[in-house]
């Protein structure tokens, strides 16, 4: 604050006479009266000013921000700039998609309870039935295949196939001879969804490595049907072909064939898909369950099977003359 603000009031600019030494004796009564007047208003002018330090200090000290307050009642002739705020944007992230794990569903594997297979097409009156039920290991199933092999657990035969690259088989070596008529069918399926082929073969010569093989992709919902010849030689009978009647895993398939002599009804899951008459038919022996790579396992169950014999052909009786 500047000096000439802070100056007492009651002074100007007009230089005060020198007066003699104050003699009593010599003042008169108005005399008297006036310097009485004056030496009481020094002593208000005084008091004005002390009352006007006091209040200016207690503003100054007991306020919170000093600063602000005497820039508000003591403005300076410098202009103040206020700062515009900047806006800060507000970043909205864009999350990181995780990809979702997909979880490897390993089957729970429940014993099959029941003593009756289940039936997808009922057998002629009279003919026998074969079910596995899988609680021992009478019917002998076995590699037909180096790189395959198989257990019987929980209810369920497991088959493993392990040669990357190469097919793995398992065969049936105590069942019925398949031979004229008969209907084949095992519910399979993979312990891992996959887009292998996986199902059963049929008609299986294992002296001459000759077989139908009825296979699925449960993945995208397609069947194959194939014929292997003399160590590796594939005819493609049905490759790749769509059937809504396919499940995909994790559900399981039912895969069925009833063969007659080169006529070929095929089932999934009780649905018939397809009838042909293959003509070069094979000598049909044994069934089985395929997969067609390695690295693969198989849980089967529900195997079920009849074999029809074909009818007695006439035989001509010759009556001699008389």
């Amino acid at each position: 604050m500047d000096s000439d603000t802070n100056s007492d009031p009651f002074d100007n600019d007009t230089p005060i006479e020198s007066t003699p030494a104050f003699d009593d004796s010599s003042l008169s009564p108005i005399e008297d009266a006036n310097n009485g007047r004056t030496f009481v208003w020094l002593i208000l002018g005084v008091a004005v000013i002390g009352c006007g330090l006091l209040f200016a200090v207690a503003f100054i000290f007991f306020q919170p921000d000093a600063q602000s307050l005497m820039g508000k009642y003591f403005p300076s002739p410098t202009a103040t700039f206020t700062r515009t705020p900047t806006s800060t944007p507000t970043n909205t992230s864009t999350p990181t998609i995780t990809p979702t794990a997909t979880a490897t569903l390993t089957p729970t594997i429940t014993p099959t309870l029941t003593l009756t297979p289940h039936a997808l097409l009922a057998p002629p009156e009279g003919v026998t039935v074969l079910g596995d039920k899988f609680d021992n290991t009478k019917l002998g199933w076995v590699k037909f295949y180096n790189g395959t092999s198989s257990k019987i657990k929980d209810g369920e035969l497991n088959m493993e196939s392990n040669n990357i690259g190469y097919v793995g088989m398992v065969t049936c070596i105590n069942c019925p001879i398949t031979d004229n008529i008969y209907y084949f069918q095992a519910e399979v399926y993979p312990e891992v969804e996959t887009d292998v082929l996986h199902g059963i073969a049929f008609c299986i010569n294992r002296h001459d490595n000759d077989y139908f093989v009825f296979h699925i992709d449960s993945k995208n919902r397609k069947f194959s049907l194939y014929k292997n010849i003399a160590k590796g030689d594939w005819t493609l009978i049905y490759n790749d072909l769509p059937s809504d009647a396919i499940k995909k895993y994790p559900e399981h398939n039912t895969l069925g064939v009833y063969f007659d002599s080169g006529n070929m009804d095929l089932y999934i899951n009780g649905t018939k898909i397809q009838s042909l008459k293959y003509p070069d038919i094979l000598k049909c022996k044994q069934v089985g369950i395929y997969v067609n790579d390695g690295g693969i396992n198989i849980h089967v169950d529900n195997v079920f099977m009849y074999k029809v014999d074909p009818p007695a052909t006439p035989t001509a009786t010759l009556t001699p003359k008389p």
